[in-house]
């Protein structure tokens, strides 16, 4: 947006970008380009053909070999295949739409909802921002169609639906003048939905209360009985939810459970908001900061950042690796752990979490999950597939990791205390985890 008009200098900070992160970039000048010839009366199109030479000249550099490797590389696997090793079973969180559950659509449709209720369409920069919109949903439909329907690889690779990020991130700045608008200038009801959406962590009072909110600014008689109905509707399906914790219920409802950890914080954090926002309103977005960090000691949330790993017993365990273990060693480890490579900074067999996008190395890759689970795992995503790996994993016996060892050239097994014994030299164990020396290699 800052660079609106000057489309050469919005391409070479796409190329910047591709540079940090190759596919948010290359989608970043996608979006942008689309939008150039949305508008190529007023943009020009030489301006739109130099933009587009400038940003490949940039990213040649990076680009080009990453293009060369997809192009030059043996394709032993059919689109289906491919969709089924890459997408099915490692990743559908990120490419499969129809296995993610009713809450997610749930959750960002509400978000554009709220958004729209901030923004004037017909004026700049907002319709810019609708147009990018626009232009990222229809890539989403062509990714579906492209994906599940009629897969092709290369439309698989790019993962158009991670564009996604950028409609989340405008809409929360729209949620965000949206609310603070209602509570600098409306009233007490409509302050008090607005600190709700701010404090209370459940997408069903969410929901729920920018319906009233709706219902409170347009003072219409029907628009009472629809938010009526929908909280009915709502408190109804949470209450089920929340009776039926770990039942085999459809996802959807287990996102709207409350638990009274929940009830107690989201009220606590209320009414914090409630006194900063009668104090003074500006003070509201360093009290949302001040509430996070307060939350995260308080309740004591799992978090570490990038640049500082989880202080654990697993991660402990692979520092000692690193200490004790010869730094040209093969591990046997359990490929539900992931991480090993980096912690430890050995070779091991396999990590589901470490899949590769090249088709040779990814059937490879399958190969090995295989024989690290004793069989053909057939399953989809981290959640599934790490519960079957763990399982499949603990029922290697001796013989397995003997078997493994010759396979793989490798000196080394890792297990858990609770879930495997060997009858191996134990080289050492560090909280949950036995490191295991195999005979004769």
């Amino acid at each position: 947006l800052a660079l609106k008009g000057k489309p050469v200098a919005a391409a070479a900070a796409a190329a910047a970008a591709t540079w940090v992160h190759i596919q948010l970039g290359a989608h970043t000048m996608l979006v942008l380009g689309l939008g150039m010839l949305l508008s190529a009366r007023r943009t020009g199109l030489r301006r739109i053909l130099t933009s587009s030479l400038l940003y490949l000249l940039l990213v040649a550099p990076t680009l080009a070999p990453q293009w060369a490797l997809y192009v030059s590389g043996p394709s032993p696997l059919s689109p289906r295949e491919f969709l089924n090793l890459h997408a099915v079973l490692r990743q559908p969180q990120h490419l499969i739409p129809s296995s993610w559950p009713g809450s997610d659509y749930f959750r960002f449709f509400l978000l554009i909802a709220m958004a729209a209720l901030a923004a004037d369409w017909r004026r700049e920069p907002h319709r810019t921002v609708l147009a990018w919109c626009a232009i990222i949903l229809a890539l989403c439909v062509v990714g579906t169609v492209f994906v599940e329907v009629v897969p092709v690889k290369l439309i698989i690779k790019m993962q158009l639906f991670r564009e996604t990020i950028f409609i989340k991130f405008f809409a929360v700045l729209y949620v965000a003048k949206f609310l603070l608008q209602v509570l600098e200038q409306e009233k007490g009801p409509q302050k008090a939905c607005a600190l709700a959406i701010l404090a209370i962590q459940n997408f069903a009072v969410i929901g729920s209360c920018a319906a009233l909110l709706v219902a409170l600014r347009k003072n219409r008689p029907w628009l009472w009985g629809v938010v009526l109905f929908a909280a009915g509707f709502v408190a109804g399906v949470t209450a089920v939810a929340t009776a039926s914790l770990g039942a085999p219920i459809p996802m959807f409802w287990h996102s709207f459970a409350v638990g009274p950890r929940g009830v107690w914080v989201g009220l606590a954090t209320l009414a914090a908001l409630a006194a900063v926002t009668w104090l003074r309103v500006r003070l509201l977005p360093a009290a949302l900061v001040v509430a996070a960090v307060a939350l995260r000691i308080g309740t004591g949330l799992p978090y570490y950042g990038y640049a500082h790993a989880p202080a654990d017993d697993w991660y402990q365990f692979c520092q000692r690796i690193r200490a004790e273990t010869p730094r040209d060693a093969v591990f046997i480890n359990p490929p539900y752990y992931g991480n090993f490579l980096m912690f430890a900074e050995r070779a091991e067999v396999a990590d589901f979490k470490c899949a590769p996008s090249i088709e040779k190395d990814l059937v490879e890759w399958k190969r090995r999950i295989d024989d690290l689970s004793g069989e053909n795992l057939r399953c989809s995503g981290w959640m599934e597939c790490s519960s079957e790996l763990a399982g499949a994993y603990s029922r290697l016996r001796e013989k397995d990791f003997l078997r493994l060892a010759d396979k793989y050239r490798a000196q080394f097994a890792i297990t858990t205390h609770h879930a495997q014994h060997l009858d191996f030299p134990v080289r050492f164990r560090s909280g949950d985890f036995v490191l295991y020396s195999l005979p004769g290699h």
